[in-house]
């Protein structure tokens, strides 16, 4: 795995570490040079260079909810990304798209399908559409620790493929939001899950 280039996924995944090991090699052994009046030698210099370790702390998943009884029916906490390395990184949605087989072991999942925002009109959905269809949405929580050219209007699923969401200084955090466009003609309780992919290297 290249060091500079490190994938992190967040929902039902478990988050994976990469750790270098640095080492220095030994002396090698040494010679003697013998002459008169001047002895030249060449003694060979060399160096090994190890890529850096980039560190970053995330949550292992998030969550939402959306309560169709609400002024505001879809709810999110906002979660950190945080850069624990020395140097600055860039911060990638590489995917995010909703599961396609049950990993909830909950017999209400339901597998949604990812549309388009504007694919359709949200609040006049069917019972059965509302039931199947989600627009989910990422973005960069504007003034939080991004630096400035941060992705602060909703990306969504259907059209996130490797979308930079921002960088972060040597030991910055950024927040990051959840959005959505849903139906509300839900006429039961439900659970679905998406997994949400993030590519972290160095800017």
């Amino acid at each position: 795995m290249d060091m500079k280039h490190i994938a992190r996924t967040i929902g039902i995944l478990v988050a994976v570490t990469v750790v270098t090991f640095a080492g220095v090699r030994p002396v090698s052994a040494s010679e003697t040079a013998t002459g008169t009046g001047l002895v030249e030698c060449q003694v060979p210099v060399e160096g090994e260079i190890l890529p850096l370790t980039l560190s970053v702390t995330h949550p292992v998943a998030v969550s939402w909810s959306i309560d169709p009884n609400s002024d505001t029916p879809f709810a999110a906490p906002d979660f950190f990304v945080e850069n624990n390395s020395k140097v600055r990184i860039r911060t990638t949605v590489k995917s995010l798209a909703a599961v396609t087989a049950p990993v909830l072991s909950d017999p209400s999942e339901i597998l949604l399908l990812d549309a388009a925002p504007a694919a359709m009109d949200w609040t006049s959905l069917n019972a059965e559409d509302s039931m199947r269809y989600i627009a989910l949405g990422v973005f960069a929580r504007e003034a939080s620790g991004w630096d400035a050219g941060a992705h602060q209007t909703p990306a969504y699923a259907v059209e996130i493929d490797d979308t930079l969401l921002g960088s972060l200084a040597a030991g910055g955090s950024g927040s990051v939001g959840l959005t959505a466009c849903h139906g509300l003609a839900i006429s039961q309780s439900f659970c679905a899950a998406h997994t949400l992919v993030f590519t972290f290297s160095i800017d």
